[in-house]
């Protein structure tokens, strides 16, 4: 497990999880104001609150079939706070938790938004 603050306001800017991680913590990666890449590993299955929140994440974030849970706020200000360019989201497609529509991260029966990416891309 990622605990609680973990890389808080450091500076890497990539980072690839392991595939034996199980669950990143609240705010591990807040502010990383340099992170621009992330890869979730394929045993990912707990995302915290706000653990990718206020960064400049580009790209896509790939969601893995394990992933059951997603705190409030995981992703958020990866759009507006610095203007970056999250592009979307994918969601495995063996996932029975997540799904994606457009630009939004949501639950599977589409119900609840979980994230939101660069809605002007």
């Amino acid at each position: 497990m990622l605990f609680y603050f973990s890389f808080f306001f450091t500076n890497p800017k990539s980072i690839k999880l392991p595939n034996s991680l199980k669950v990143v913590g609240e705010e591990a990666f807040s502010r990383c104001i340099q992170l621009t890449e992330i890869t979730l590993g394929t045993g990912l299955e707990t995302i915290k609150p706000f653990a990718f929140a206020d960064n400049r994440i580009t790209g896509t974030i790939h969601i893995p079939a394990t992933c059951t849970s997603i705190g409030e706020g995981a992703f958020s200000s990866t759009v507006s706070t610095y203007g970056q360019q999250l592009q979307g989201f994918t969601v495995d497609v063996n996932n029975p938790y997540y799904s994606t529509n457009g630009h939004f991260l949501m639950n599977k029966t589409q119900t609840t938004i979980i994230a939101t990416a660069n809605a002007n891309q």
